[in-house]
């Protein structure tokens, strides 16, 4: 992350200079990297991204479906998460029909 950069006037710039300028002194930069960032593990967000994206779409309240994953990998001695992943996957296809 960018750290905000002090100016003369007394502003901040908090992108590196040529990234946001005016129209006359714009510069293009090519780049053919991207970045897709997806919070696994819960360390970067308040709540487990999955409660954000995934569960509402399966219809699942977060605090049941994290409670019943624990109770399981602590049953079976599992890794907490594949366990999630496994549950989703079997949320996922009971609402299709599946097994």
């Amino acid at each position: 992350m960018l750290e905000p950069r002090g100016r003369r006037d007394g502003g901040i710039r908090p992108f590196p200079k040529g990234i946001l300028m005016g129209k006359k002194q714009r510069r293009s930069f090519k780049q053919n990297t991207l970045a897709i960032v997806y919070d696994f593990d819960g360390t970067l967000c308040p709540k487990p991204m999955q409660e954000y994206t995934v569960l509402p779409k399966l219809g699942i309240d977060g605090k049941t479906f994290w409670r019943e994953v624990e109770e399981e990998w602590r049953r079976e001695k599992a890794d907490p998460m594949l366990t999630y992943m496994r549950l989703m996957l079997k949320e996922q296809c009971s609402l299709e029909g599946g097994a």
